[in-house]
């Protein structure tokens, strides 16, 4: 349960403030053919890996799509006119721009708003950084075992 893509102890406080709004403006749900397309792509991963041969795959499937579901259904259920669409569109419009522009800040400076230094580690690391541990030491030793920089 903790890859549900929201902060903490809130995603039990969604849950519930979700179901009150349903129960109180009650919305149809799967009436839409991007619905039973969504429903059944979902299926398809639960099911393909046991298909495949191993029986306890539902589960890992289950945890790996369990934000994009999570996040379907309540865009789904949050929208309902084409106002709330835009809005929706301008909002991540504007929280992509937000994040280009603190990822453009942090490439030349070191760091991010807020003076938060880069965490995450990227797959694209330079090769000077991904060479291994082994080759890097016999690099750094010269042929008279006493340290040399190379470049």
């Amino acid at each position: 349960m903790d890859r549900i893509p929201l902060p903490g102890d809130r995603r039990g406080f969604a849950v519930v403030a979700a179901l009150i709004s349903l129960a109180l403006n009650p919305r149809h749900f799967a009436n839409l053919p991007n619905d039973w397309c969504f429903l059944a792509y979902s299926v398809a991963i639960l099911l393909s890996r046991p298909a495949n041969g191993w029986v306890g795959g539902a589960y890992p499937a289950l945890l790996a799509i369990l934000p994009l579901m999570t996040f379907y259904f309540l865009i789904r259920l949050a929208v309902q006119t084409e106002a709330h669409l835009r809005g929706l569109m301008a909002a991540f419009v504007l929280l992509t721009l937000f994040q280009a522009g603190n990822g453009i800040l942090q490439y030349h400076t070191g760091l991010g708003l807020g003076a938060r230094r880069l965490t995450c580690a990227c797959s694209t690391t330079p090769k000077r950084v991904r060479r291994s541990k082994k080759s890097s030491e016999s690099e750094a030793r010269g042929s008279s075992g006493t340290r040399t920089t190379s470049r």
